[in-house]
Parts: C-alpha cells; sequence; structure tokens
C-alpha cells in the first residue's frame, strides 16, 4: 500500500507561511517559522501585541495549517527598569 502523502509538506508549508507573514502589514521580517505535519510554529520578538496577533492570523490563513503554535514575545513585555 502507498503511504499517504501529506497535503502539503512541511518546507512547502513553512514557505507559504513565510510569504504570508511577508504579505501581511506590520509583521517583521524575521518572525521565524518553522512547520511539522500541519502545525507551524511561530518564533521571534516583535514591538507590539497585535504585531503578534497578525502574524498568527496570517499563519492561520494559509492553507495546509492545521494548528499554529504561537512563541512570539511582543518587546513590550521585555523592557527592564
Amino acid at each position: 500500500a502507498a503511504a499517504t502523502v501529506p497535503a502539503v509538506d512541511d518546507a512547502t508549508l513553512a514557505a507559504s507561511v513565510r510569504a504570508a507573514l511577508r504579505a501581511a502589514r506590520g509583521v517583521p521580517s524575521d518572525v521565524k517559522v518553522e512547520a511539522s505535519a500541519g502545525v507551524v510554529t511561530l518564533r521571534g520578538v516583535v514591538e507590539t501585541g497585535e504585531q503578534v496577533e497578525r502574524a498568527i492570523a496570517a499563519a492561520r490563513a494559509t492553507r495546509g495549517v492545521r494548528r499554529v503554535d504561537n512563541q512570539i514575545v511582543p518587546g513590550s513585555m521585555l523592557q527592564f527598569d
């Protein structure tokens, strides 16, 4: 029996999500994207919580994404005294 092939392979899915992030307004280009079996992990530091939400929305809207594991941190949470 032939093995079932995922609808989109991990490398293609990650590239599609990266393209969606680049197209999304206000999402920094240095957000890291990894994909595994339809689960996309986003990592990095952005300036605002709104940028985090935009990145998650862009990733979720990408064909083939089953779940988004957000590990992006807004820089406002990293301010030190």
